[in-house]
């Protein structure tokens, strides 16, 4: 039953009936015979093992709320970013991880710090409830949307209709300066229009997560609308500085001064 002290808590069946949805997903793979099933239940178990092992930090952290245990973690938070992001590239390129690590985690605190200390103006700036969620979220974003942005930009770099892009704009005349920011662009609009879509469509096809938490945590809609309206705005200022620094310090790397490729855009 809901009471304005909060949302009803789980007990034990229906921990077990929300379980049960995954065989919903198993159900129509199996349907189909899509090989998805194995890597289903991998990615349910994961959840549930990065989740309770979660739980218990986050009790620690709460609880002692130190400010050198609170930024460890966020520390911890963008190195785990950056690594995924760069899993998911196309050959692994480990040597970019300083660029990655350095766009991702740079344009997420960035904004975060922003949004504590000049929107929010906690009296506690590095408190362990609110810098953790609301770090996540950006985080999280940031982390998408520069996978999505270096993808989009080493993949164009690297196909033959890329190169031929990049060195008919160098030959008729433009800078390499130009050419990169013509590049960028292509990139950025792509790492940017899942935030936009969200943006554009809030309220009227779903309810964000801040909302929803800030709802079921027995917040007033007002306050619960404005915190949306917040972290919707820090996820699209966070994710546009992350992607487009990833991409910029990736393509400095890749790049030189007069437009000559220095290695492969996507590894060995």
């Amino acid at each position: 039953m809901w009471t304005k002290a909060g949302p009803p808590a789980f007990d034990l069946p229906g921990l077990l009936a929300g379980a049960a949805l995954v065989l919903v997903p198993l159900a129509v793979m199996g349907l189909l015979a899509l090989p998805l099933r194995r890597q289903t239940l991998v990615a349910v178990a994961r959840m549930a093992l990065q989740l309770g092992s979660l739980g218990l930090l986050l009790e620690v952290l709460f609880r002692t709320d130190h400010p050198v245990l609170i930024l460890a973690w966020w520390l911890v938070m963008m190195g785990v970013a950056a690594l995924t992001v760069l899993g998911r590239l196309p050959g692994k390129p480990r040597g970019h991880l300083p660029a990655v690590l350095a766009a991702v985690g740079g344009g997420a605190s960035l904004v975060l710090a922003w949004c504590l200390a000049v929107v929010l103006r906690p009296d506690d700036l590095l408190a362990a409830p609110l810098l953790i969620p609301l770090g996540g979220m950006i985080l999280g974003n940031c982390m998408n949307g520069a996978t999505l942005a270096l993808e989009h930009h080493l993949g164009r770099l690297a196909s033959p209709e890329g190169r031929r892009e990049w060195e008919t704009l160098l030959g008729l005349g433009a800078t390499p300066e130009r050419a990169r920011r013509r590049f960028l662009g292509a990139g950025l609009r792509r790492a940017l229009l899942p935030i936009l879509n969200t943006t554009a469509t809030v309220g009227l096809v779903s309810i964000p997560g801040m909302m929803t938490g800030q709802l079921l945590g027995g917040s007033p809609p007002a306050t619960a609308l404005l915190y949306q309206a917040l972290i919707l705005l820090a996820i699209l200022a966070a994710v546009t500085l992350s992607a487009w620094w990833a991409m910029h310090l990736v393509h400095a790397r890749l790049v030189d001064s007069d437009g000559l490729l220095r290695e492969s855009p996507q590894g060995p």
